[in-house]
């Protein structure tokens, strides 16, 4: 298959972007982890010349965190906006009812068993960082971008020990789905967060 700088925004969950050096580097890093991409990949792909990237990123470094940043946007975004179709009254205040955290766990599973049957899916664009060299810049937009998800599955459950949960077995499925290449296990979290959080 001939490579292109188009993403697949269920697959990555990159921000889109005018910008084609992030969009060349999103797609790359995310097929083929940042270690085993060069800059010279991502010129090539962009279509840009060297001056031109360094103009823009002026080292590997910069262009990882930005793929991060964009990333963590992208899942957030997507993500919370499939949970809020479904439970619009998780925007509120107060804490959700049996049905609404049952709906909202429902939703997060089904949105993840969607992004698991795209073709392009080979896990978290921001969980296969975890194993690589990073700068401490990169390694704080992963700190942040794990707050905010833990806070949102606190927020889903109810609670924070069945936020946990729910964390734990998000990150499990992803995971699994990933290294398998079935998009099912998304459908036995599901079932397993219900029977956790002793939801109908």
């Amino acid at each position: 298959m001939t490579e292109t700088a188009d993403l697949a925004p269920l697959a990555a969950h990159a921000e889109l972007t005018d910008d084609p050096i992030l969009r060349a580097a999103a797609h790359l890093f995310y097929r083929r982890g940042i270690g085993n991409v060069s800059i010279q990949d991502i010129r090539q792909l962009a279509g840009v010349s060297l001056k031109a990237l360094y103009a823009r990123y002026p080292s590997k470094e910069s262009l990882v965190t930005a793929y991060l940043r964009s990333t963590h946007a992208g899942w957030t975004r997507l993500l919370e906006e499939f949970v809020t179709a479904a439970v619009p009254d998780i925007l509120n205040d107060g804490a959700l009812d049996e049905s609404a955290r049952t709906a909202a766990v429902t939703a997060l599973f089904t949105w993840l068993g969607d992004w698991f049957a795209t073709p392009d899916f080979v896990g978290c664009g921001i969980g296969n960082t975890r194993g690589e060299r990073l700068s401490e810049e990169a390694q704080g937009v992963i700190r942040d971008h794990d707050r905010h998800v833990r806070s949102y599955m606190d927020r889903i459950g109810g609670s924070t020990e069945a936020g946990s949960s729910l964390f734990v077995l998000m990150e499990g499925a992803i995971s699994t789905a990933a290294g398998t290449g079935d998009p099912d296990y998304a459908r036995v979290a599901l079932r397993t967060a219900r029977a956790a959080l002793d939801l109908t």
